[in-house]
């Protein structure tokens, strides 16, 4: 709870940032810019809170190939290529998996 919180605050103030320049920059209004950068995104950061506890209930779903325990599903955007030598079983390359958290580390 406290990291969507945190995080909230963090999307706020970048909100109300892009909120307040880009209106500044189509009017060239101090007041107006200032009453859309804090209505605008106000209403949308407890949007975004809400919409974000809302996706937390919801977890990716994943399965798990070979018993290696690597994650294969939707958070996992790339496939890992397949090396194919004497340390392969069953199709997967239990030391390719390896190599790759070490160069993503």
């Amino acid at each position: 709870m406290l990291r969507d919180i945190a995080k909230t605050l963090s999307f706020a103030s970048l909100h109300f940032g892009v909120g307040f320049g880009v209106t500044y920059a189509l009017t060239g209004s101090l007041s107006i810019a200032t009453g859309v950068a804090l209505i605008e995104p106000a209403v949308n950061t407890v949007v975004f809170f809400f919409h974000e506890r809302i996706w937390a209930k919801f977890p990716a779903k994943v399965s798990v190939h070979g018993g290696h325990g690597y994650r294969h599903g939707v958070d996992q955007p790339q496939r890992l290529p397949l090396i194919e030598d004497s340390h392969t079983h069953m199709g997967h390359d239990h030391f390719g998996l390896l190599r790759r958290f070490a160069q993503q580390g």
